[in-house]
């Protein structure tokens, strides 16, 4: 029942692993096919689990006032970034690659609220954004941190290096800070 269900759903990773392990059952012992699909299925779920999501957009601030928050709106230089996913290692390259070009962002609030744990990797990729940020004069700040992570960032004093009044609960607070606080380069050079 299980074997029709996954083709009639045509779930492409469990019949490739069931394939792959049938073929390993004929040309194996049955002992060696076992673990060879037990692998294969813990790779695909790591490359399943290691998506993570990453959705840069510009303050709406037509949006911020619908919600009740009296802002101004008028810098296109202030940027929110939706992380969702686990930002470990199999996925710091997607990190890295999303924010390797921050020309026109003088605040880039990152939105974790749907990133429920943290590695040394992604640690490391954060703390290379950071420093990239604050090398250039540009302002990183974080919104909507889980516990879990929040303690990790605090154990590599990432943390205390962002600063309290750089991260926040929400990403409407962190929006409404980065206005009120980060007077823009760009919008004054205009």
């Amino acid at each position: 029942e299980a074997i029709r269900f996954m083709f009639s759903r045509r779930f492409k990773t469990g019949i490739l692993t069931f394939g792959l392990t049938l073929v390993a059952t004929v040309a194996l012992d049955l002992t060696q096919a076992i673990l060879i699909g037990v692998m294969i299925s813990s790779a695909l779920f790591i490359n399943q689990v290691a998506r993570l999501s990453i959705t840069v957009q510009k303050v709406d601030p037509e949006k911020m006032r619908g919600r009740g928050f009296n802002i101004r709106g008028n810098c296109p230089h202030v940027q929110v970034a939706y992380l969702t996913g686990p930002l470990f290692f199999a996925a710091t390259g997607n990190f890295n690659e999303a924010f390797a070009n921050l020309a026109d962002t003088h605040v880039l609030i990152l939105s974790m609220r749907a990133v429920p744990l943290i590695d040394v990797s992604g640690i490391e990729a954060l703390t290379g954004l950071y420093e990239k940020m604050e090398h250039t004069g540009k302002i990183l700040m974080l919104s909507g941190v889980q516990p879990g992570v929040m303690e990790m960032l605090k154990r590599a004093g990432l943390g205390d290096q962002i600063g309290d009044d750089h991260i926040f609960w929400s990403t409407e607070q962190a929006i409404v800070q980065a206005e009120d606080c980060c007077p823009c380069p760009y919008c004054e050079e205009g």
